[in-house]
């Protein structure tokens, strides 16, 4: 539209457009509100994230249904090793027994979990020391951002279930990942019930994902059919 908009006489779309990293306005748009920034190479604008999405999702696209699948269970563990780390983990038996439920999971309302409290516990009385609220600033500031790493993680396995389930013929357990991967968009404020919660989900994820590996884990024979 840039060629179209000089003909009338208006401004090139890049003319609104600076780049953040010198100032420089010599950019050219290589998307809709991105550029690039012929001076020093930067590259940025608006619509940066929007357009690294689709290029991802075209390399992904190139990948097979197998490296697809290890892809997306790698990216679901980064994500809920995170989860972990901020929350601290749930009892594997409420994890096994959540993976069990059904396709009709209410996601948007969460899920319901009796977890034991954190281990911070109650203040006692009297003035907090100022190393120690230093300390409760740090360890808040490490927690928001675990949970941003938590969520890019499971923005980058969203990319690749959607490019899996763009195959003609895709495992349609991807369709039901779909939503648990949207849900594992953590916010950087997420209290620890929450994240216990996705916990369950990523459980839930990697069972609909991998079943036979699931069920490996956590001791059920698939062998041996019942007497």
């Amino acid at each position: 539209m840039g060629w179209l908009s000089k003909l009338l006489g208006g401004k090139d779309d890049t003319d609104a457009m600076s780049c953040i990293s010198c100032d420089s306005k010599d950019v050219t748009e290589i998307a809709p509100m991105a550029y690039r920034c012929n001076m020093c190479g930067y590259e940025g604008g608006d619509g940066f994230a929007e357009y690294q999405s689709q290029q991802q999702m075209s390399r992904l696209a190139s990948l097979s249904e197998d490296d697809l699948r290890a892809r997306a269970l790698d990216e679901l563990d980064q994500s809920r090793l995170m989860l972990v780390g901020v929350g601290g983990q749930v009892d594997t038996s409420v994890l096994g027994r959540a993976a069990g439920m059904g396709a009709g999971i209410e996601i948007a309302a969460g899920v319901t979990l009796r977890v034991a409290a954190g281990g911070l516990g109650g203040v006692g009385g009297g003035v907090i020391g100022q190393a120690e609220r230093e300390e409760r600033e740090r360890l808040a500031q490490q927690r928001r951002m675990d949970l941003i790493e938590a969520c890019g993680a499971a923005r980058k396995l969203q990319l690749t279930l959607r490019a899996w389930a763009s195959k003609p013929h895709h495992d349609i357990a991807v369709d039901d990942a779909l939503p648990i991967a949207e849900a594992l968009l953590v916010d950087e404020n997420a209290p620890d019930h929450r994240t216990h919660e996705l916990q369950v989900l990523a459980e839930r994820m990697r069972m609909l994902l991998d079943p036979t590996a699931f069920l490996s884990r956590t001791g059920e024979d698939t062998t041996t059919a019942a007497d």
